[in-house]
């Protein structure tokens, strides 16, 4: 066995050790019984136990089969008359001026191009999810969010289907489809959230 597979075994099985340890240790300390169901001498008072903290809900992420590689994404995108627009021509992730689909989530994808369908206008996407843009957990990055060009057939639909809900801290006037997708007008592009 090579000396690094060797030492990754040492230290595997003596986590699993001391992890073994661990759970007898707690098993040994921790009571049998009950404390409300355990028998107390006459006269002897107990003192109550306050109940365990309720665990929160964990946040719900989608997991890696819900997402797209780049040329899956884009290839979805183009069998359905969806183009793509790059700066930099390019398409890694961790240059911004590059436009990127990798890791993208499959509802968002499945979501832009039903809109392409309703809409049947021309759609340019400008934007997935390479570095550049804002964080969050509804981000460009985890693959929430697709910029795409404006053009006339796009506006006319956006401002006239769906509904104005306000605006944005940055400006941007904001519209509700009825899916619950939010189009953000940012001027030089709309920036499409679909959770």
């Amino acid at each position: 066995m090579p000396r690094k597979h060797a030492v990754r075994w040492f230290i595997w099985v003596a986590s699993c050790v001391l992890a073994a340890i661990s759970v007898a240790a707690a098993i040994k300390t921790s009571p049998l019984t009950s404390p409300s169901r355990a028998k107390t001498p006459k006269g002897s008072k107990v003192a109550a136990v306050p109940p365990p903290a309720p665990v929160p809900a964990p946040q719900t992420m989608p997991n890696k089969a819900d997402r797209l590689r780049q040329p899956s994404a884009l290839g979805s995108l183009r069998l359905n008359g969806i183009r793509l627009r790059s700066t930099g021509r390019c398409s890694n992730r961790y240059r911004p001026n590059c436009t990127s689909l990798e890791g993208i989530r499959r509802a968002s994808i499945a979501e832009l191009i039903t809109f392409k369908r309703r809409s049947h206008c021309r759609i340019i996407v400008s934007g997935g999810t390479e570095r550049g843009h804002a964080h969050g957990r509804f981000s460009h990055w985890n693959g929430y969010k697709i910029d795409v060009l404006p053009n006339r057939c796009i506006n006319r639909f956006i401002t006239k289907r769906y509904r104005h809900i306000g605006g944005r801290g940055d400006g941007a006037a904001l519209y509700r489809s009825r899916s619950g997708a939010i189009y953000a007008n940012e001027g030089s592009h709309w920036d499409l959230l679909y959770r």
